[in-house]
C-alpha cells in the first residue's frame, strides 16, 4: 500500500471516529442501541473495536496522556547527559558541542584510550540520555530500515529502566555483572510533523487533524534481552502500551496504527512493534560496543546499568596466510 493510500485511510478511519463520538451527546436510548450494535461494528469491527465501549476505550487511551511527573518514573536529567557524554569523550568517543557524533563512530574514526578498552559503565539513567542524543541526531531512524515507516514521527527518548538478570560474576567490590536484563523503555513521539505532512497530502484542515489526532503519543516497551555471542541480542517476552495503560487495554489502538503504518506482508504485530522499538535500544548498545549488564553499589546506593568495552568498529580484513618456514 502507497503512504498516500496510508494517508487517506488514516484520515478516513478517524473521521468516522470523530464523528460517531461528537454525535453520542445528542442521540436517545435507540439511537445508542443503533450505534453500539450496528454502526461502530459496521465501521470498526476489522480493528477490534465491537461497540462503543471498545471505541471509547481506544480514544481514551489515546488522548489521555498521563501527566509526565506521574507517569515517568525513572526520568533523565541534564546532568545525567552531561556526566555521561563527559565521560565517553574522555575515553575517546568523538563529540562536538556536548553531541555524540554517532556517525564518526560507526565509522571508526576515533581512537578508545586504553583505560576504556577495559569498560566504562554508563547507568541506566545514563543510556537513556545516550539514546535521547540518538535519536535527536535522527541517525537511528535512518540506521534501522524497519522503522523507516516512522519518518514523520519525531521521537524522544524519557527513560530506561533496566534490571539486569541473574549475576554471572560479582567482583571483590560488589559489582554484579549479567548477560540478560529486563528492560522498560518509554518513547514520546511528537505527531505534528506527520499531521502537517496528512494535512498537506490530502488537502484537509490541519486544525481537523488537530482535534483527531494527539500530538504526542508515550509509547512503552517491555521485554527481556538476553547478550548471544558476538554482541547480538535476543529479545523475548516483549509488550508494548500507550500512554501508561496495559498492553491490553492498548491493544485496539496499537492494531489500527500498525494496519495504518505497516504493509500487510510485513504481519506486524504489537509484540512485534515492541521487539522493533527494542531494536532502537539494542542497535545502540552495538554502536557503543561489546555491553554487559550491571549492578554497581556506590556510596550512593545500587545503580543498574551497563559496562561497555568501547571499540572502533573498524572492519578489517583478514591477514593473508604467510608460507610457513621450511
Amino acid at each position: 500500500m502507497s503512504k498516500n493510500n496510508k494517508t487517506k485511510k488514516i484520515i478516513n478511519i478517524f473521521v468516522r471516529v470523530f464523528i460517531v463520538l461528537a454525535v453520542l451527546g445528542g442521540i436517545g436510548v435507540g439511537g445508542f442501541f443503533i450505534l453500539d450494535r450496528a454502526v461502530v461494528p459496521s465501521y470498526f469491527g476489522k480493528y477490534g473495536i465491537h461497540n462503543l465501549s471498545d471505541l471509547v476505550q481506544m480514544v481514551k487511551v489515546m488522548h489521555n496522556a498521563p501527566d509526565e511527573k506521574v507517569f515517568i518514573t525513572h526520568p533523565y536529567t541534564k546532568d545525567h547527559e552531561t556526566a555521561v557524554v563527559k565521560r565517553l569523550k574522555e575515553a575517546g568517543v568523538p563529540v562536538e558541542n556536548g553531541k555524540i557524533v554517532f556517525s564518526e563512530i560507526v565509522d571508526g574514526n576515533f581512537t578508545i584510550t586504553e583505560e576504556a578498552k577495559k569498560g566504562v559503565f554508563v547507568s541506566d539513567y545514563e543510556l537513556a540520555a545516550v539514546l535521547g542524543q540518538m535519536l535527536e541526531s535522527g541517525y537511528l531512524v535512518s540506521y534501522l530500515k524497519d522503522l523507516s515507516y516512522f519518518d514523520t514521527l519525531s521521537f524522544e527518548a524519557k527513560e530506561i529502566v533496566l534490571t539486569p538478570g541473574e549475576p554471572t560474576k560479582t567482583t571483590e567490590a560488589g559489582t554484579q555483572y549479567s548477560s540478560s536484563a529486563h528492560v522498560s523503555l518509554t518513547i514520546k513521539l511528537n505527531t505534528t510533523n506527520a499531521q502537517k505532512h496528512m494535512a498537506k497530502e490530502m488537502d484537509v484542515p490541519l486544525f481537523l487533524l488537530d482535534m483527531i489526532l494527539p500530538n504526542y503519543l508515550y509509547i512503552t516497551s517491555t521485554y527481556d534481552l538476553k547478550i548471544l555471542d558476538n554482541n547480538e541480542y535476543e529479545v523475548t517476552n516483549a509488550t508494548l502500551g500507550i500512554n501508561g495503560r496495559t498492553p491490553k487495554q492498548s491493544s485496539i489502538l496499537l492494531n489500527i496504527l500498525i494496519s495504518f503504518i505497516f504493509p500487510a506482508e510485513d504481519e506486524m504485530t504489537p509484540d512485534k512493534l515492541s521487539e522493533k522499538f527494542g531494536d532502537i535500544l539494542n542497535s545502540g548498545l552495538k554502536i557503543l560496543g561489546d555491553v554487559q549488564f550491571c549492578k554497581e553499589t556506590t556510596a550512593a546506593g545500587d545503580q543498574n546499568g551497563i559496562f561497555v568495552s568501547l571499540n572502533p568498529h573498524i572492519e578489517t580484513e583478514e591477514p593473508t596466510p604467510q608460507p610457513e618456514n621450511p
